[in-house]
């Protein structure tokens, strides 16, 4: 066993996110999906400010689904703490569909409590420079 620290934190709502998910193909990516953001905490397309998802400045978000044809269907969303110039962590938001926006809105409502619980400063407060943007 070893002392090692992940870099990549789950919340408790995104936790539950991810066992609200029946497919198990669907689960199995999105392991994966948080093994490659361990691997390179910039994996994700970065997220900004738009009227239908808020705002989501700092934010990653990693396309995700079981393997087939079709463009995938959920997705994760993080941000790296303390913030995008020295990231140390990914801390995972939200899991779920991108359809109709849902995930994006679910992140956009836990952003600022998980940025209060990180001890980062509110987002609101912050300009892009701030943020390392």
């Amino acid at each position: 066993m070893t002392d090692r620290v992940s870099r990549v934190v789950l919340t408790p709502d995104a936790r539950a996110d991810i066992h609200a998910i029946d497919d198990v193909d669907v689960r199995l990516a999105i392991v994966h999906a948080l093994i490659e953001i361990e691997r390179n905490l910039a994996f994700g397309a970065r997220l900004e400010l738009r009227d239908y998802t808020g705002d989501l400045r700092e934010c990653r978000k990693v396309y995700v689904d079981k393997p087939s044809d079709e463009k995938p269907r959920y997705r994760i969303v993080y941000w790296c703490s303390p913030d995008e110039r020295t990231p140390r962590r990914a801390r995972v938001l939200a899991v779920g569909l991108r359809a109709v926006s849902q995930v994006y809105g679910a992140a956009a409502q836990r952003y600022p409590v998980d940025r209060r619980a990180a001890k980062s400063p509110p987002l609101e407060s912050a300009s892009d420079a701030e943020l390392g943007l």
